[in-house]
């Protein structure tokens, strides 16, 4: 029914810019995301633009499902695409392909390597335990709207260069342009209900030994992307510091991250099936890091995989 409905949004597209005079073209498009995770998109690109974003059809599939009628959605859809056509033209990527002008603009991900290795297939990374750190190519323009592209094996190959050249650029701008803070849960949970302005821990030498108790969130400033903080040895440490010694690691996304001090944790067993609960019932598949927690060695300043926290073998073969 999905597929049906998204060919029909398709034809619906073309039939209104073809009766309105809008030089654009429509086509679906599938994307492979995260955790080889693919959604059905739609493209609208303004003749005049080199690329355009994919506006994913599930919440408007949603929307239909509940009564909404295609006209509607489609009126939606053009509006869109009218409000950010400018935006689109502006984000250039004719320099793709030439890397010294583009070096600037690399960034990072972090994925699960197990559950993402048809999306990993044609992109280098490097692997952390069963994570794997891959480089996005990011496309801006003076107006902070962007796009990101993943590094591809066939884009590394026209630039000439080698992924371990790549990636030590992608992290020294990941140091350069990531502010990442470690908030309180609490203080996250206040600023939820109350709107204060949560403190950032990050880069303190030790938290008052009352708190270190408590989870804190580690992510970056924009809460998007947070999870590479796991790939940066400095935060990595300025975490350890601020708790006070070894903690546990909780991937509550690709988004963020929950630290908490291992001394004063739950069992690791414990964590593992809160990770899983939350996983299954409040994040997103394509945003889910790992079903298992990770511990902070102080002392070889590593992480590591917790197997204690993984999911019994005889569950696994049930």
């Amino acid at each position: 029914m999905f597929n049906q409905f998204a060919k029909d949004i398709e034809e619906e597209l073309r039939d209104y810019i073809a009766d309105h005079g809008i030089t654009a073209t429509v086509h679906l498009n599938n994307v492979l995301k995260r955790n080889d995770v693919s959604r059905q998109g739609v493209i609208i690109r303004d003749a005049q633009s080199e690329i355009a974003p994919v506006i994913y059809l599930d919440p408007y599939f949603d929307d239909y499902q509940k009564g909404k009628d295609i006209e509607s959605i489609v009126k939606e859809l053009i509006q869109i695409y009218e409000t950010n056509k400018d935006a689109q033209k502006k984000l250039n990527i004719s320099n793709i392909h030439e890397f010294e002008k583009v070096k600037n603009n690399l960034g990072l991900g972090v994925v699960n390597a197990t559950k993402s290795l048809e999306m990993l297939s044609d992109i280098p990374y490097r692997g952390m335990e069963d994570l794997a750190a891959y480089c996005t190519l990011i496309i801006s323009d003076r107006n902070d709207n962007y796009g990101q592209i993943k590094v591809t094996n066939s884009l590394l190959e026209k630039w000439g260069v080698g992924f371990d050249e790549v990636y030590n650029i992608a992290l020294q701008n990941n140091h350069a342009h990531n502010t990442f803070c470690l908030y309180n849960m609490e203080d996250i949970m206040s600023e939820m209900l109350n709107h204060t302005t949560p403190e950032n821990m990050l880069g303190r030498k030790q938290i008052d030994e009352k708190k270190q108790a408590g989870m804190y969130v580690l992510s970056n400033e924009p809460r998007t992307g947070g999870a590479t903080a796991i790939l940066r040895e400095d935060v990595m440490e300025q975490v350890s510091q601020a708790l006070g010694g070894d903690y546990y690691i909780l991937p509550s996304s690709t988004h963020e991250l929950i630290c908490l001090k291992k001394q004063d944790a739950p069992s690791a067993t414990e964590l593992g099936e809160m990770v899983r609960d939350v996983n299954s019932t409040q994040v997103e598949p394509e945003d889910q890091l790992a079903d298992h927690i990770y511990v902070y060695d102080s002392e070889e300043k590593k992480v590591y995989s917790v197997r204690e926290s993984f999911l019994p073998v005889k569950e696994h073969t049930r």
